[in-house]
């Protein structure tokens, strides 16, 4: 023992090495158990009740895609992380079982595994957030009428930050391999922290601007003398803002507690659940509007929604044509001008 420096021999307890990773295995596994009935639940619906046509089939194929793409990429950060909590106090515990540090610096500085697992580690999430980024941005962009304005700002963003999440990556994942200054690291890791907060950023502007479209087409439809259920639209906005703001919360809490406390502090690490959110906030959104726990389950509250037309009088007779009505799920809803275009795209979006 005497060859292991104080310094470092007190870096080192049960809590930081057995508690701590107990803790946060048992979180991640936890929400990685529910991530695969969400998973499952999700490809079910969306291939075994399509009735989709055309545009909507698409997006329904690419969301399909999207979401699988999402579930694989976090399993493969699961079993990563599993391996790597496994081989790091592995390494410790050699370390005070030798007495020397040695088993330690082979650990960190001298295994290729080491740096593969911090490649998947440091990637995955970013191919995550891409794939996420890419399923909100367009279902946005569905929402909003396929509007260019709103969705190449957010795209434009978008790629910006994670091209610096992954320039910052880059820079760790060298600083591991080779001898280069600790300065640089620094900005790798200000470079990662900063592309986390622009990420959260935003997650709640796409989360904002969805929910925000709902309630100006609510506003547009009601001048029309069309009442929908205040129900249906609070339902709505209550999937899109309660699911959507799930990543940026555990985004934001994972880079306070990891940049305010140490392993023997913090219960947990955040850091896993703030990677799997990044696949369970869009497939949860998935999940609760199909299943009825959104738009389908207002069956009994709204049967349709209708436009009807204001055609002038003849020979004394007012007559009103019905608009054209386009099926979405349980409920109906006119397809005559931009206002219902977008009322029903939202709907098949979500």
């Amino acid at each position: 023992m005497s060859g292991i420096p104080e310094s470092i021999s007190e870096l080192y307890t049960a809590r930081s090495i057995i508690v701590y990773y107990v803790t946060t295995a048992s979180a991640m596994y936890f929400a990685y158990g529910l991530y695969i009935l969400l998973f499952g639940t999700s490809i079910y619906i969306m291939h075994c009740h399509q009735q989709e046509q055309g545009d909507e089939r698409l997006d329904n194929n690419l969301y399909s895609l999207l979401t699988i793409i999402l579930f694989v990429l976090s399993t493969v950060f699961v079993v990563d992380w599993t391996i790597e909590s496994i081989r790091g106090p592995s390494a410790v515990f050699n370390m005070f079982k030798t007495g020397s540090t040695q088993p330690m610096v082979d650990y960190y500085l001298n295994s290729p595994g080491k740096i593969v697992a911090n490649s998947f580690n440091g990637l995955v999430p970013i191919f995550l957030n891409i794939a996420a980024d890419y399923m909100l941005i367009h279902r946005c962009y569905v929402i909003w009428s396929s509007r260019k304005r709103v969705a190449i700002p957010l795209i434009i963003v978008s790629v910006a930050t994670n091209a610096t999440a992954l320039v910052g990556i880059i820079i760790d994942l060298i600083y591991l391999a080779r001898d280069i200054p600790e300065s640089l690291h620094h900005i790798g890791n200000a470079l990662v922290v900063g592309s986390d907060i622009s990420s959260a950023v935003i997650n709640s502007l796409i989360t904002l601007l969805t929910a925000g479209r709902m309630w100006w087409i609510h506003r547009q439809v009601r001048t029309q003398a069309v009442y929908a259920s205040d129900t249906l639209v609070g339902t709505i906005s209550r999937i899109i803002l309660e699911s959507g703001i799930i990543y940026p919360v555990f985004i934001v809490l994972n880079q306070v507690v990891g940049q305010t406390s140490t392993p023997d502090e913090a219960p947990f690490s955040l850091y896993p659940l703030a990677v799997l959110s990044a696949g369970i906030a869009p497939t949860l959104i998935i999940v609760r509007a199909k299943l009825g726990k959104g738009i389908e389950s207002l069956h009994s509250q709204v049967s349709e929604i209708r436009f009807t037309s204001r055609p002038a009088p003849n020979e004394g007779t007012i007559i009103r044509p019905q608009a054209q009505v386009h099926s979405i799920g349980n409920i109906r809803a006119p397809m005559e001008n931009d206002v219902y275009v977008g009322m029903s795209k939202e709907a098949t979006a979500v």
